[in-house]
This record gives C-alpha cells, structure tokens and sequence, in this order.
C-alpha cells in the first residue's frame, strides 16, 4: 500500500519542512471500496462499499458492512503491525549485479538468489534444517537467509517474475499487519467487486480523512455471505 492522500501528504510537509504540527493519530480503520479512490477524497467522497441496499421487493437491506477498527495505534500499534522491516512469512529474491557475502565470505558473481528468508527460523524451518546467511551490496545491512537445500545462488534466471512464489525484495522501509483482519460475512446482496483498500483515521462509515489507499492486483467479486480477510503480513504498507 503506498499511494498517500492528499490529507497525510500535507500534514507531512508542513511537520517536517515548516511550523506546523501533527497529531498522532486516534484510529486506524480499514475500509473496502468498490472503486479506486482520488488522493484527493474522503471517507465521504470514496465509493466505499455501501452499508445499506435496496433490494428488488424495493425494501432497504442493510449488506452488513462496516469498516475494521485497528484501534488507537498509541495503545495497541505494536500488537497490530510488525517492527519495520520485518517480515517472517514471506520468501523473497534477490537480484546481484556485485560481488556479495556467504557467511561473512565475499564471493563474486552475480544473477539471482532464492528463496531468501529475513528470519533464520524460517530458512531453518524451510529446508534440511541447515541455512546459509547472505548480505548484499544492494541492500546494506540486511541479512538473508536461504535454505541450503532449496532454491539457487546466483542463478541467470528470474524464479518468478509474477512474484506469485517469490518477492522481489525492494527494501526494507515497510510493515506489515502481524494478525488477522476479518470483516463481517456479507449479508443481502453481498458487497460488490472489491476494487480498492483505504486506511481510515475513523471507524465511522462515511467520516475520516484517508491516509493511504491501494488498488487491489485482482479485484475481488464478493457476494452474500463470503467473507473478506486478510492473513497476517498481507497487507504491506511502504512510503515510496
């Protein structure tokens, strides 16, 4: 997730690059829409997905949608999101055009490394038990781990260039959610083709400012009583 609202971007620059101050913020909701929003919209403006329907009898429906609360990032933040950087799930590849370390080695050579791990537990638990450490130029102080029995060091060939399997590892200015986000099943009428996700700073339906937004890859057809989650360390949040 990393287009910025109009509302953050402002609040940003005028606290770093003039007098003005800001807030922490009270609340961070998640919000589904049905349609990408302007960085320039609002929790009234976006076309969130509606909280009432009117059926084919003509009747007012209600399709039992409400945002997710996160709560106050101040008390419970560290509990939702992962530190910085970290992320122990996903397996990600790396491509060196420089010599690079093993162990502390330096060896030279260049191409793709895969599967790479930023937890020595998950390398571990991923292979034969053994693992090798990895550092490149690219990414100064970050260490991967790979699986010595999985994958390939310094292969000519992209292992997945859809990133379906494998990551692409840009850097390490992210984080990610640490537990699951599950909204209500979706009642008459279901909810519409997701097409977008939005923080919110407000729970409420239709209030709040946006702080950041993001189109879904694949926009996702939700119909009565399907149920929208999203897995720990699948909502990713990077600032670039």
């Amino acid at each position: 997730m990393a287009a910025i609202s109009d509302y953050l971007e402002k609040k940003l620059l005028n606290f770093i690059f003039r007098g003005g101050t800001f807030d922490k913020i009270e609340n961070i909701s998640v919000a589904l829409l049905n349609s990408t929003p302007k960085d320039n919209d609002t929790g009234a403006t976006m076309d969130e997905v509606p909280e009432k329907i009117t059926n084919d009898a003509g009747a007012e429906v209600f399709t039992q949608y409400q945002r997710y609360s996160l709560g106050k990032p101040l008390d419970v933040g560290n509990s939702k999101w992962t530190e910085p950087g970290q992320d122990g799930n996903s397996a990600y590849y790396v491509y060196s055009e420089t010599s690079y370390l093993v162990d502390d080695t330096p060896v030279a050579g260049s191409g793709y490394f895969y599967p790479l791990y930023l937890l020595s537990s998950k390398a571990q638990s991923s292979g034969n038990g053994s693992f090798t450490s990895l550092e490149f130029n690219e990414h100064p102080g970050v260490t991967f781990y790979k699986p010595d029995n999985v994958g390939a060091l310094n292969s000519p060939t992209n292992p997945d260039p859809t990133q379906i399997i494998y990551r692409f590892y840009d850097g390490n200015g992210f984080i990610q959610n640490s537990e699951n986000i599950t909204f209500n099943q979706a009642g008459s009428g279901g909810w519409g083709t997701i097409e977008a996700v939005a923080l919110m700073d407000s729970s409420v339906y239709g209030e709040g400012q946006i702080i950041m937004y993001a189109p879904l890859e694949v926009p996702k057809p939700i119909g009565q009583g399907d149920v929208v989650q999203f897995i720990p360390s699948q909502l990713e949040i990077s600032l670039k």
